[in-house]
């Protein structure tokens, strides 16, 4: 697999990220399939799926920081389009109050 001219430092965090996400999706569906104040039966861990939501975006977000402060991305520009993408999806949301975006 090529590289592209990464270094180490750079694809490892690339890695953490894509490892974060996957568990930020593991945790939507699990608020999906047992709704937010609910625990997975099968686990027997206790944790809501909203606290398992929580922890995960926390996650993603953490290593989000970490990559801008090693410089590979943006804050200002993830600041910037995630204004963007407020506004154009606040657009075509069907059942979200628009104060609370």
């Amino acid at each position: 697999m090529k590289n592209h001219h990464l270094t180490p430092a750079q694809i490892e965090l690339l890695a953490l990220l894509s490892e974060q996400l996957g568990g930020a999706v593991q945790a939507v569906g699990e608020v999906l399939r047992h709704g937010y104040d609910k625990s997975d039966p099968a686990k027997h861990d206790g944790a809501t799926s909203r606290g398992k939501l929580e922890t995960a975006l926390g996650n993603v977000r953490a290593t989000m920081i970490m990559l801008c402060e090693s410089e590979g991305v943006s804050k200002e520009q993830i600041h910037f389009m995630a204004d963007y993408k407020i506004e154009q999806v606040k657009k075509h949301l069907r059942y979200q109050e628009q104060t609370k975006i």
